[in-house]
């Protein structure tokens, strides 16, 4: 069953790091399935080129671009990767206040706009926490990279990670979280406690 708000009405399907095609067959699917129950369908993708290409090829869902978080410039990363999500994000913009706070207001208004009932994310962190500041519901679409357990601190991606590596996800959890709660006290809604509590569903029910 598709999940679905109460009611028909417009969804914005989002997908701001959506940038393979497995991301953009699950927002395609999942646009489909909300079309042929009789709601609006928006998608919001990062790469504009690649989606029209992969959408209109079949089908003339509207598509627009998603606000793009710019990547300050911060210590170098450390060998390996990312160690865990928080430590992903913080590479992606999460690690810079003010850069995450104007892409954070880039979809404010995006969603300000469109109005949605719902927003689906599709590996959309920052399109979350613009729908957690206007109290839009969120369904959460991907596997276990794209949306975090509701855990802390996370799971560490490869197991052969040492102590200071460890630590050093803790810490970037913390950074990430702390500035992810800096614009939700802007909107007067409540801090998460751990990083994982943004990408839990809530009020919508399945039909």
């Amino acid at each position: 069953d598709t999940p679905n708000p109460q009611g028909k009405g417009r969804v914005l399907i989002a997908g701001e790091f959506a940038n393979n095609w497995g991301h953009l067959g699950s927002m395609l699917a999942m646009a489909r399935a909300y079309r042929a129950t009789g709601h609006e369908v928006v998608l919001a993708v990062s790469d504009l080129n690649a989606a029209t290409r992969f959408f209109f090829s079949a089908d003339d869902f509207p598509l627009l671009q998603a606000p793009i978080l710019r990547i300050a410039r911060h210590p170098a990363p450390h060998q390996g990767g990312a160690l865990n999500f928080a430590d992903q994000l913080w590479g992606l913009g999460y690690a810079d206040p003010a850069g995450l706070a104007a892409a954070a207001e880039a979809w404010i208004a995006l969603l300000t706009g469109i109005g949605p009932k719902l927003l689906v994310y599709v590996n959309a962190p920052t399109a979350v926490l613009a729908a957690r500041a206007l109290r839009i519901p969120t369904i959460f679409v991907g596997g276990a990279f794209d949306i975090p357990p509701a855990t802390s601190p996370l799971p560490i991606f490869r197991q052969a990670a040492d102590l200071p590596e460890q630590e050093l996800a803790v810490i970037r959890e913390a950074e990430v979280v702390e500035n992810i709660n800096s614009i939700l006290r802007r909107f007067q809604q409540p801090d998460l406690e751990f990083l994982g509590e943004l990408f839990t569903a809530k009020d919508v029910r399945l039909t």
